[in-house]
């Protein structure tokens, strides 16, 4: 599959831009007519449709995001006396207490699909109750 080409900003898009939404377009439609995303019309209307104050937010934006994709993903701190469930496979072995809170996972996912079930057959008693 082909990736588009992107198209580079510059201070005459920025003009031209300015001038569409002068004229009433939308950032859609001001989009399309430049080759340009939609969002990237709203950055550079943010910008005051300022080419070099555009171009310092958008270096702001990237270093935010590089940053941000570099910074390790922090796993959810556990609660003291939570259980922790591992449930993906190992190799070859697993241990008891793997099996046994697999087993008990599934024997609660039978218990809640039958109290589901008893809760609609009460709730279709009590609708014919109410019309008799």
């Amino acid at each position: 599959m082909k990736e588009a080409k992107k198209t580079q900003i510059t201070e005459q898009i920025c003009k031209q831009a300015q001038l569409m939404r002068k004229g009433g377009a939308n950032q859609t439609e001001i989009g399309k007519l430049l080759g340009v995303n939609p969002c990237t019309i709203s950055r550079i209307e943010a910008a005051g449709f300022d080419f070099g104050k555009y171009q310092v937010q958008l270096k702001e934006r990237r270093a935010k995001e590089k940053k941000r994709a570099e910074e390790p993903q922090q796993a959810e701190e556990q609660v003291q006396g939570q259980m922790e469930m591992d449930l993906t496979p190992k190799a070859a072995e697993m241990s008891d207490q793997v099996k046994l809170m697999r087993f008990q996972a599934g024997q609660v996912d039978k218990l809640v699909l039958k109290l589901d079930h008893i809760n609609d057959t009460l709730c279709q008693i009590l609708r014919v109750m109410r019309k008799e």
